[in-house]
């Protein structure tokens, strides 16, 4: 059930899932949070893919994990190395007004 909680796409349930697993002992939630670190790195790599759909889609999921701030930074660190459609969903994360993706859906 924890490993859902602190992959949820609701960054608020994430960071009360995350403070919850302070409470564990770190033997407890170690591995959990091993696991989640190498899953954000796997995005990370997929995110600079030259597949545009993989990329993308890896920037989406990327996103809620992330800050607007770092997400930004990410945009700067990486603006030559992200194919079109990446470049295109980080764009729309960043910058679109949270009623148009509403309705773009």
């Amino acid at each position: 059930m924890l490993r859902e909680l602190a992959r949820d796409r609701d960054w608020n349930l994430r960071a009360t899932t995350v403070n919850a697993l302070a409470s564990f002992s770190p033997g407890e939630v170690l591995p959990l949070l091993r696991e989640l670190a190498e899953d954000l790195q796997l995005l990370r790599q997929r995110a600079l893919a030259p597949d545009d759909s993989v990329a993308a889609e890896a920037v989406r999921r990327l996103a809620p994990h992330y800050s607007r701030e770092q997400r930004e930074a990410f945009l700067n660190e990486h603006d030559q190395d992200l194919c079109g459609s990446a470049l295109a969903a980080l764009d729309e994360l960043l910058y679109m007004p949270d009623w148009m993706k509403a309705r773009d859906k």
